[in-house]
């Protein structure tokens, strides 16, 4: 039995004549007549009476018209839910983040994202900035955030905003450290960064610059280590500066006033995924996110 067998049944149950069951069907009335006696074989019931005023349903074709005209509501259904799917994206997107999801409103993207796109599932995973283009040339991410500059050709680098970092101190130590410059600081035990991160980079730097020279006791690539060893008294650091000033407002530790060292945030993805439907609705996602944070 074939769909198009239901369609004819149904055409020339509803017009009444085999004439204008074709003409509805675009097609000839022989194919019809073919197509009604192929199901009626097929089902060994007769489904119309042949009358001189055309084509009378018999007793068991009107039971049966109604089965067929939920077959074919159904099969409508399924080619309607296909043609919707088509439009609209289904699948799973893991996302790197390089520091806390508040800095980088996270949270806001994935209620945007949720909105707009409800069959995309949403995996995130902490990494940092120096292991994020590794991660999407290995298909490990989709798409990630980091700071910095990215070198690898292959990697699309989206700018999103300009953040900050702090120089943070502990508690104890903010009274000597008020009105201190590069070179009272440098006289300070350090907790440093791992030296592909940005951070590292950023800070070598300027210590290169002024002729100074860091004294690290420690390293750690976790912001959240940087600043429970800070906390503990052990040294300086840098953090980003909506974690500083919220550490420094929670009473955990003190950030330097003097300076603030700009570093530019990205998303990255791989440039020959540039055309993914999936990428593209996050950079939109993404646009909205950050037009929002600017008013």
């Amino acid at each position: 039995m074939e769909l198009y067998h239901l369609r004819s049944f149904l055409m020339v149950a509803n017009e009444g004549r085999l004439t204008r069951a074709a003409q509805r069907l675009f097609t000839s009335q022989p194919a019809v007549s073919a197509h009604i006696k192929a199901l009626e074989d097929e089902l060994g019931l007769p489904l119309f009476r042949r009358t001189p005023q055309g084509m009378e349903l018999s007793q068991e074709g009107e039971l049966l018209k109604k089965h067929a005209e939920k077959c074919l509501t159904s099969v409508n259904d399924f080619v309607q839910a296909a043609k919707h799917l088509r439009h609209e994206l289904v699948g799973r997107l893991n996302i790197g983040l390089n520091t806390e999801p508040e800095t980088l409103r996270a949270g806001e993207l994935l209620a945007v994202m949720a909105a707009n796109y409800p069959q995309i599932e949403f995996h995130l995973y902490q990494r940092n900035s120096w292991k994020m283009a590794e991660a999407l040339q290995n298909g490990e991410l989709d798409a990630g955030y980091l700071f910095g500059e990215v070198n690898s050709p292959e990697i699309k680098a989206v700018p999103l905003r300009t953040c900050y970092l702090r120089i943070v101190a502990p508690l104890k130590w903010r009274t000597q450290l008020a009105e201190a410059d590069w070179k009272t600081l440098a006289s300070y035990p350090w907790i440093g960064v791992p030296e592909l991160c940005p951070f590292h980079r950023m800070i070598t730097a300027i210590f290169d610059q002024q002729r100074l020279k860091l004294n690290i006791v420690a390293v750690g690539d976790q912001e959240a280590m940087l600043s429970n060893l800070v906390r503990a008294g052990l040294g300086l650091s840098v953090m980003i500066e909506e974690e500083a000033l919220n550490a420094q407002q929670q009473g955990l530790l003190w950030v330097w006033e003097r300076e603030r060292l700009p570093i530019s945030l990205s998303l990255a993805y791989m440039q020959h995924r540039e055309q993914d439907p999936a990428i593209q609705a996050l950079l939109k996602g993404l646009h909205q996110i950050e037009q929002i944070g600017r008013l």
